[in-house]
């Protein structure tokens, strides 16, 4: 995706999927990038539209959210071999990334109900998190699988840091 140059000595850029909710903030110093999951549209905005964005993505971003460090480029024979997803992953990439590519057709027909993604296959839709979590968990084991419940706007939730 491609990513805005902002003001900040933190953060060097900052580029936001819609569909997938996921936030990319390549850092100034060393340049690593790092995708941030499930997060919303207003909190992309409020990034970018705060006066100190550092400080902003320390406090409501950094710890907040879950995460995957960009893993350099596949060499150009790894490529070639066909391999689309990287060897390592964190848990539930590939599920979050085909979430967010069909996320306008689940909203056509199932909006409120609950998606139940295995790797790259979807395995259907449930009126409740506990059936489908109940079906993929008979199917698969205790695996990480993906259980989502199809909004068109991500609900923010807030965890103060103090007690």
């Amino acid at each position: 995706m491609p990513r805005e140059p902002v003001e900040s000595s933190l953060i060097r850029a900052v580029g936001y999927d819609v569909p997938s909710s996921i936030l990319e903030v390549e850092l100034a110093e060393d340049g690593v990038v790092y995708d941030y999951f499930d997060v919303p549209f207003s909190a992309y905005t409020e990034l970018m539209e705060a006066e100190s964005k550092g400080a902003y993505y320390n406090d409501f971003i950094k710890d907040l959210y879950a995460f995957r460090k960009r893993e350099p480029e596949a060499e150009p024979s790894e490529r070639a071999q066909g391999r689309s997803w990287p060897a390592r992953q964190i848990a539930l990439e590939r599920e979050i990334a085909v979430y967010g590519e069909h996320l306008p057709e689940f909203l056509k027909e199932h909006e409120g109900q609950y998606v139940l993604i295995y790797r790259d296959e979807i395995l259907g839709f449930w009126p409740s998190e506990d059936e489908a979590l109940e079906v993929g968990y008979e199917r698969f084991g205790l695996v990480p699988l993906l259980v989502k419940q199809v909004l068109a706007e991500e609900p923010v939730f807030f965890y103060s840091r103090s007690i």
